[in-house]
């Protein structure tokens, strides 16, 4: 595990094959969360930002941020931040409905993501499967627009037809089951 910083901030990082072993070590008791909600940046693989707890990189890595608990410090879903860990795919520039943009999320990204969401949900296990959405979700539930649009974030639809979202939690699902909780 490395040390780097962001935009001032301390965040760890650790490589995919590790996660599942080192990221319950530096996971904070919270007792209180209420949200996993995933993103991406909408920036190239490496404009890394403090708005998100845990950055999924395209370094077969994630950086998880120091400070993890303090939700003032990460401001990714808009009036939302308190009790609510965000995670964010980092990339997607140039991104549209039909397009991954020149910075695409990789089938490696989605990988070090599941792992980091088992990871997450045998921490907080009191946070049931249905508290791990994404952007996309408070954004209807809002009923917001940005940009002339619903947010819709990873709610991209994959090759396989199911949206990033989706993918992510069926790993993190087949992660946690086979690795850290047993049956859900």
């Amino acid at each position: 595990m490395e040390d780097t910083t962001i935009q001032g901030l301390k965040y760890y990082k650790i490589k995919s094959k590790d996660i599942i072993e080192q990221l319950p070590g530096i996971l904070p008791e919270i007792s209180d969360l209420k949200y996993v909600t995933g993103h991406w940046s909408a920036g190239s693989h490496r404009n890394y930002y403090r708005s998100y707890q845990i950055n999924i990189i395209n370094e077969d890595a994630i950086l998880v941020s120091s400070t993890i608990d303090q939700y003032m410090n990460h401001q990714h879903t808009w009036n939302r931040n308190s009790k609510n860990i965000g995670y964010s795919y980092i990339g997607m520039y140039g991104a549209t409905d039909n397009d991954m943009g020149i910075y695409p999320i990789t089938k490696n990204m989605i990988e070090s993501a599941g792992k980091t969401l088992a990871v997450l949900k045998g921490k907080y296990n009191y946070l049931g499967w249905e508290y791990f959405t994404d952007h996309a979700f408070f954004s209807k539930r809002d009923n917001y627009k940005q940009y002339g649009s619903m947010r819709w974030d990873t709610e991209f639809k994959l090759e396989n037809g199911r949206t990033v979202t989706e993918e992510t939690k069926n790993k993190a699902q087949w992660y946690f089951k086979k690795y850290i909780g047993g049956d859900m």
